[in-house]
Order: C-alpha cells, then sequence, then structure tokens
C-alpha cells in the first residue's frame, strides 16, 4: 500500500516537473500597445515596461487635401520619423495599414481591391516599401485588417470586393514590396474573430509572415474570457496556415487584444487570460493590447477598452503582467 502510495506521489511530482519544465522552456512572448496617443511617443513611458511593439495608423487616402502622398501630409506615407523614435527605445512599429479615404470612402478609389490588383497603387505602394526598406529595421504592417466584417470600407462585399481578390490584392502588395527589395517588412494576416471560411480569402503562407485574429470582450451580458474568445480561432488559424512540415501553422501575432471593464473582472481579464494564453498556446509570439477610448467615435456602440479603467486595477494588472518574464520577449 505504501509502495503504490509512493509511485503515485512520485508520478504526480514527476508530472508537475515535466509541467513546470515544459513552461519554462517555452519562449517568452511579446507584448505591445495600441494607443490612441500612438503619435506621443511620451506615452511609451507610461507602461511598465517598454512595449515590444507599438501601432502607429497609416491611411492610403490620408493626404491632406494632396493628390500625390507626401512625407508629413496626412498618414499616408511611410511613419518614418516615429518609426526612427520607437526603434531608437527598441520598439517594433507595428502598422495598420488602411486602404481608404477618411474623406471620401464611398468613391471606393483605395478601397477596392481591384484598383490594386490592376495596379492603379502602385507608385504608391512602392514609395511607401522604398520608405520602409529605407528604415532598416523590422516592420510589421497590418493591411486591410477585420476585411471578413462589414464595418469598413474595404470589407468583402463592399463595391466588387470579393474573397479571390482580396487575396489577389494583397499577394499584388507583397510582391511590390519584394520587388524593391523591402524584406525587412513583415505582414500579419488579420480577419475579425468570425472563423467561417478563412481558407477562401487566406493569400498563403507564401504571403503571410503571421496569422492573427482580433480578440475583444465587449462585456456587459457578453463576458468572455480570452482563452474562451481565442479557442476556435486558433484551431482556425491553424487549419489554414499548417503544413506538412509545419503542423502547428504560421505564428501568431494577436494584433487588437482588449475588454470592457463593465460585465466582469477587467484585472482578472488581464492578469488571468494572458497567462492561459501563453501556457495553451505556444505559436503565440505577441499580443497587443488596445487601449482605446472607441466610445466617442462609435457613438456609444463600442465601449472603453483602455486600461486605466475607474478604480486603476486594470492597469495594475497589465503591469504586473507585463513584468513577468515570460512576457519580456522583444519582437520579432
Amino acid at each position: 500500500m505504501r509502495r503504490s502510495i509512493f509511485l503515485a506521489t512520485a508520478a504526480a511530482l514527476m508530472l508537475t516537473a515535466l509541467a513546470t519544465a515544459s513552461v519554462a522552456a517555452r519562449s517568452p512572448i511579446a507584448l505591445g500597445i495600441s494607443s490612441e496617443r500612438s503619435t506621443d511617443l511620451a506615452a511609451v513611458n507610461e507602461f511598465a515596461t517598454t512595449p515590444a511593439l507599438w501601432t502607429l495608423w497609416s491611411t492610403w487616402g490620408d493626404r491632406g487635401g494632396l493628390v500625390n502622398c507626401q512625407k508629413g501630409v496626412g498618414t499616408c506615407a511611410f511613419p518614418t520619423e516615429l518609426a526612427r523614435g520607437l526603434r531608437s527605445r527598441g520598439i517594433t512599429p507595428f502598422v495598420w495599414w488602411q486602404p481608404t479615404d477618411p474623406a471620401n470612402s464611398a468613391a471606393g478609389v483605395y478601397e477596392r481591391y481591384q484598383n490594386i490588383i490592376t495596379g492603379k497603387h502602385d507608385k504608391y505602394i512602392r514609395d511607401w516599401a522604398k520608405a520602409a526598406k529605407a528604415f532598416g529595421k523590422p516592420v510589421v504592417v497590418r493591411f486591410a485588417h477585420e476585411m471578413n466584417g462589414d464595418w469598413f470600407p474595404w470589407s468583402l462585399g463592399k463595391f466588387d470586393n470579393s474573397t479571390a481578390r482580396f487575396k489577389a490584392a494583397w499577394r499584388h502588395i507583397v510582391g511590390e514590396f519584394r520587388s524593391v527589395g523591402a524584406r525587412n517588412v513583415k505582414f500579419v494576416w488579420s480577419p475579425y474573430i468570425f472563423t467561417k471560411g478563412y481558407a477562401k480569402f487566406y493569400p498563403g503562407n507564401d504571403y503571410v509572415d503571421y496569422v492573427g485574429v482580433t480578440s475583444l470582450n465587449w462585456g456587459d451580458t457578453r463576458w468572455k474570457t480570452l482563452p474562451g474568445l481565442l479557442d476556435r480561432p486558433m484551431a482556425a488559424l491553424r487549419k489554414v496556415s499548417r503544413t506538412s512540415r509545419d503542423p502547428q501553422g504560421k505564428p501568431v501575432l494577436l494584433p487588437e487584444v482588449g475588454s470592457n471593464w463593465i460585465g466582469g473582472d477587467k484585472a482578472a481579464w488581464i492578469s488571468d487570460g494572458y497567462v492561459q494564453a501563453y501556457k495553451k498556446w505556444p505559436v503565440i509570439r505577441a499580443m497587443v493590447y488596445f487601449d482605446y477610448n472607441t466610445t466617442p467615435i462609435t457613438n456609444g456602440v463600442q465601449p472603453d477598452w483602455r486600461l486605466m479603467t475607474p478604480d486603476g486595477t486594470a492597469f495594475a494588472a497589465y503591469q504586473s503582467v507585463a513584468r513577468k518574464p515570460i512576457f519580456r520577449a522583444s519582437f520579432p
């Protein structure tokens, strides 16, 4: 009896040791921030540790009323100065590259994938790529994010946009970057959390460096943990990008992670959810928190995603998580 108890105890201890060793052997993952103060580099200092990734926005048609994109006018050009400022702090710029004209999105000039396919924007794309190449350090680009929704001007179903045209446009853009030698730019394919039909608009592993999904807990009566949000999308991302040589699929960059503070414990959502995601999915390389109050710009449709909740506990939880060695990786 004692022998069996000893063996059972020894086996349990061995399993615990193996599990601990497995986590310890795992490489840490990187944390990033999408801030509504993205152009204010002083905002970087507000977090517990320096973010590995920092989001910048670049919008194709934001040209300050000019026909052509000029550096320093609007956000159409590659954000060289901001990128340099980030790099001097050891941060990789994460650019959300939006094919739209904020002043006239209904025209479809930038929003139609067919215009990209036929080369209408080749000069702009190549100029942007050349500037990114001249920057000389890693850049991550999130082009036409959440294309599988229906809320953006570039969404599938808008104008004559289709899954086939989206894939062709994506491949055309990557081809233009490669033609000018901008190999320092990595592309993240980033649909919304909906998992239906991923394969129909996936451009292929040869044209994608990272995959990821928007992972937002809307809270209120729809409260979901981070692992609960990710279970189905992570399986779908693996399925669409895995190969016989790489059965786990492409590395994952979660580009937009966030939670409401109404309907549950946001601090626990962060402190528990980040660690659980790290343990459950080794393929995750980075998670970027969406530190943005979208309530004013959506007329109350979206909540306040910011870390600084009224009682300050969510921000404290994030600071605690960011200090953990398992979240202290650089990127890429």
